[in-house]
């Protein structure tokens, strides 16, 4: 037996057009009454019409079947360019891409584990200030198991 769509009893699903004519009556009394938030409200929509470029935040609470655990969890940041995603862990600054989101998401996590491995037994004296930065927040991030 199928079953349709649960709706609350009373509430009526409204029409496309219903919808628009209203979004439209409430964008005049709004450039009306506050026309800060009517510029505001246009610019939210044109981002919400491109929102195939939004980013994604990802959140990262395992590197396995790495041998490393996750200290705390942390987010990777999945942004789309022109033919390719590109995953950033803004914490240690690292960024890979791919042809998903996905992929890019388990390069950069691949990258991560590789930089986190030659960094960790390097001597903070013989880096950069830069690369002790990145060190330091992967350390926060992650650890062997």
């Amino acid at each position: 037996m199928a079953i349709g769509p649960i709706r609350k009893p009373g509430i009526k699903k409204s029409a496309p057009k219903t919808v628009a004519r209203r979004k439209a009556a409430l964008k005049k009394l709004l450039s009306k009454s506050h026309p800060a938030f009517a510029g505001r409200l246009t610019r939210l929509e044109k981002l919400c019409e491109n929102s195939s470029s939004a980013s994604v935040c990802v959140p990262i609470s395992t590197l396995a079947p790495e041998p490393f655990d996750v200290i705390k969890n942390f987010y990777v940041v999945v942004q789309s360019e022109e033919d390719c995603y590109v995953a950033t862990l803004f914490d240690a600054n690292i960024s890979s891409s791919g042809d998903s989101q996905e992929e890019a998401v388990a390069n950069v996590i691949d990258l991560t584990v590789m930089i986190f491995r030659s960094l960790e037994n390097e001597d903070d004296s013989k880096l950069g200030p830069a690369i002790v930065r990145q060190k330091h927040a992967l350390q926060s991030l992650i650890r062997r198991s």
